[in-house]
């Protein structure tokens, strides 16, 4: 039995369907009526709803600059929150509804090298907004997708903010695994976004007979969930080289095999000129005549 729908519509979006909750939040799969495309709806906790701007009931402008940003790098593989309004005292966000399965949905029935494939993916799209200042501050296996092409999608780019104004609501891990450094409070970062990343590899590799982690994936997971941040990855492109290493481990060897060959290659061409300059030598040629020792007086 499907449960109730809080309203026939919030705004401007139609709600169509209830997709989950987590903690105090609730997520809705809705129809904007202005375009008529689809968009997931996300009704956030009381705690984690802050008082919109004077002059803004509807979008309080603040809490979407990090969105903003994010949609500046262009990348079709992040998907920040377009809207955020206010409705009966509590926020919601909107992101367009993103095709394809959450990680969330995946964890447990893929292999460990897709694994690796798809969080590699995920922390390349997180460096480059790393690298332009854009933290993404409220990762999960939710939201994230393997698309219908099977690329990796971030979906919320935005929310971080909104939950690090609201501490109790990010230590209830209802969004996602909290790197403890943010138990207490504090805005999330480039450690704990490494952190964030670090749980949902565990978490796709954890369960189910496909998720058998090898020993370069616990290791992977240790280092990126390490209690003390200075002892996980240094930042999240360090991340993304380590998942690539372990993605492909014969590659190194691949490169030292090639080199020994080459080295190999040139001993022989080395080798067959000096014996054709040998060989070349004048047919049937004179030795030069011997000269002798003039006599003795």
């Amino acid at each position: 039995m499907r449960s109730p729908l809080p309203a026939a519509a919030i705004l401007h979006y139609r709600l169509a369907e209830r997709l989950g909750c987590g903690g105090d939040a609730e997520r809705y799969r809705a129809i904007d009526v202005r375009d008529g495309g689809e968009v997931e709806l996300e009704l956030l906790p009381l705690a984690a709803s802050p008082e919109p701007e004077p002059g803004t009931p509807g979008e309080p402008a603040r809490w979407l600059g990090a969105a903003r940003a994010a949609e500046a790098l262009g990348l079709s593989g992040i998907v920040p929150l377009y809207d955020l309004g206010a409705w009966q005292g509590r926020t919601f966000v909107v992101t367009p509804r993103v095709a394809g399965r959450s990680f969330a949905e995946l964890a447990g029935s893929v292999a460990p090298r897709e694994a690796l494939r798809l969080v590699c993916e995920v922390a390349e799209l997180l460096a480059h907004a790393h690298a332009h200042g854009v933290v993404h501050g409220a990762l999960s296996a939710d939201r994230l997708v393997r698309g219908p092409d099977a690329r990796a999608r971030i979906v919320g780019f935005g929310l971080g903010p909104l939950l690090d104004a609201a501490p109790a609501v990010r230590a209830s891990g209802a969004y996602g695994e909290v790197a403890p450094e943010l138990v207490g409070g504090g805005a999330s970062d480039v450690g704990s976004e490494v952190y964030a990343l670090g749980a949902v590899l565990r978490a796709l590799l954890a369960r189910g007979p496909a998720g058998r982690a090898t020993r370069a994936t616990e290791a992977l997971c240790r280092s990126a969930l390490a209690t003390d941040p200075g002892l996980r990855f240094a930042d999240m492109a360090a991340f993304a080289r380590a998942l690539r290493a372990a993605r492909h481990p014969w590659r190194p060897l691949g490169r030292q095999l090639l080199a020994a060959g080459a080295v190999l290659a040139l001993a022989m061409l080395a080798l067959l000129l000096l014996r054709s300059c040998g060989a070349q030598s004048p047919a049937g040629a004179e030795p030069p005549p011997e000269t002798s020792a003039p006599p003795t007086p």
